[in-house]
């Protein structure tokens, strides 16, 4: 069981060693394809809001996502095709 910490508390989480937030956040798009990133804040409410938009940010510069632009400041959230 890790530990994650959210604000300035620690609490116990479910999520394995294993399970990365890069995970949680491929589960969750893959659950819901165009989803927004409130979509996945909501999927992973534990995890600071932060916390997924910078993993988002990283793993659409790497690939793994893909962000489609559907109006000013506002995206849909995708998996590749390879994913």
């Amino acid at each position: 069981m890790g530990t994650m910490l959210t604000g300035d508390v620690a609490k116990e989480e479910p999520m394995t060693h294993e399970q990365t937030v890069a995970d949680r956040i491929i589960e969750a798009v893959s659950r819901s394809p165009g989803c927004f990133i409130e979509d996945l804040t909501l999927a992973c409410s534990d995890l600071p809001w932060k916390q997924v938009f910078i993993e988002v940010d990283r793993m659409s510069r790497n690939g793994r996502l893909l962000l489609e632009r559907k109006g000013p400041g506002v995206y849909i959230i995708n998996l590749p095709a390879s994913v």
